[in-house]
C-alpha cells in the first residue's frame, strides 16, 4: 500500500526531530509496566501529553532521572512522538526535537569555526524556539566549563521564552544541581515535574 501524504509528513517530522532510530515508532502504549513505580512515571508521561497545550503555554516540562537502562530515553522519545502524531498537517517548522547534551554543545561550538554555515545565534534560536525539546544524557560526561555554560544558556533561554523542556539524566537530583549550577537547576525545579526511575536496568526488555 502506498504511504499517504499524511504518513509521509509524519515520517519526515520524525526524521527532522532527531529522535534516534532505535526509538522511532515507540509510543507510550509500548512502555512496559511491571511495578507501581513504573506505572507512576508512565501515568505522569500520559498526563503530560494529554494536557500538553496548557503545559506548553506555561513552559512546564519534565526532568527524568535514574540509572542507565531504566527506560528514560524511550519514554521521553515516546512523548515527542505522541505530540508529533497529534500535529496538524498544516503546521510547519520544527516543533518537537531531541538532542543530547553533547550534540547541543557540538552544534553551538561548531559555529565558532571560520566558514560555519550557521551563526551561533541561529543555533541558539533553534534550540530556544522548539515547542518541546528533549535534552538527553545530561551529565553523561564530566563536561567542560564551555559545555556546561552552553547547556545553561539553552535552559535559560527556554525558561525566558516559557518553552517546555524534557531533561533526561543518569544523575541524582543533587548531582544534577552540582553539574548545572544553582541558577539553571532552580529554573528547572520551578517549571518541571521530576520523575525518578528507581529500578534496575531494563535493557533487552524495552
Amino acid at each position: 500500500m502506498e504511504p499517504t501524504e499524511s504518513s509521509k509528513l509524519y515520517q519526515r517530522r520524525l526524521a527532522e526531530s532527531g529522535i534516534p532510530h532505535r526509538f522511532r515508532g515507540r509510543m507510550l502504549a509500548d512502555y512496559e509496566v511491571e511495578t507501581d513505580a513504573q506505572k507512576m512515571v508512565l501515568d505522569a508521561a500520559r498526563a503530560y501529553v494529554s494536557d500538553f497545550p496548557s503545559h506548553s503555554k506555561a513552559g512546564r516540562g519534565l526532568v527524568m532521572l535514574g540509572a542507565v537502562g531504566t527506560g528514560k530515553t524511550m519514554l521521553a522519545c515516546a512523548i515527542l512522538q505522541e505530540r508529533i502524531r497529534a500535529m496538524s498537517d498544516h503546521v510547519f517548522g520544527l516543533a518537537y526535537a531531541y538532542t543530547t547534551a553533547a550534540e547541543l554543545n557540538s552544534r553551538i561550538t561548531a559555529t565558532w569555526r571560520a566558514g560555519s554555515q550557521y551563526t551561533e545565534q541561529q543555533v541558539l534560536d533553534e534550540f530556544r524556539t522548539v515547542r518541546l525539546l528533549v535534552i538527553d544524557d545530561v551529565g553523561a560526561q564530566a563536561g567542560t566549563a564551555v559545555e556546561q555554560a552552553n547547556l545553561q544558556r539553552v535552559i535559560d533561554a527556554r525558561y525566558a521564552d516559557q518553552s517546555a523542556t524534557v531533561l533526561v539524566s543518569n544523575l541524582t537530583l543533587a548531582e544534577l544541581e552540582a553539574y548545572l549550577g544553582a541558577r539553571a537547576m532552580d529554573r528547572l525545579k520551578e517549571t518541571s515535574h521530576v520523575l525518578v526511575f528507581e529500578w534496575a536496568s531494563r535493557r533487552g526488555t524495552q
